[in-house]
């Protein structure tokens, strides 16, 4: 099982959620670290957050994807956000965490799901995504 790597910059509250999901994860406590990952992820939905504090929520699922109990509640999270995120950074990273769900499970429903997200945003003709 992964240790999640926090960083430095992350938020304080980002922090000690990240911790308290690693030791749940290291403990084999998944009822406990279900709870902090959905914690995690109600920060990356709530749009009144700053920005970078959201982005480092799909660095934490990037860490998490092989983690097979967390998928459908990460994709759905993630799918949440890219539904009418504002933000285009926070929308890049999301695109991008839920790209690396998707690659490494490779299963052929969740392609199907999640490819209509990626083609929006890759025919997103915005100059953010251009670039």
């Amino acid at each position: 099982m992964p240790k999640i790597k926090i960083e430095r910059y992350w938020a304080d509250d980002i922090k000690d959620l990240a911790n308290h999901l690693s030791k749940a994860i290291s403990k084999k406590d998944f009822n406990r670290a279900i709870l902090c990952l959905k914690d995690l992820l109600e920060i990356l939905e709530n749009k009144e957050r700053d920005g970078k504090s959201r982005v480092s929520i799909c660095f934490i699922v990037d860490q998490l994807k092989i983690i097979d109990p967390f998928i459908d509640i990460m994709v759905d999270s993630l799918k949440n956000v890219l539904e009418d995120e504002k933000d285009n950074h926070v929308k890049e990273f999301a695109v991008w965490a839920l790209g690396q769900i998707v690659q490494e499970s490779r299963n052929l429903e969740l392609i199907k799901d999640t490819m209509p997200i990626f083609i929006q945003f890759c025919t997103d003709t915005s100059e953010h995504v251009q670039r």
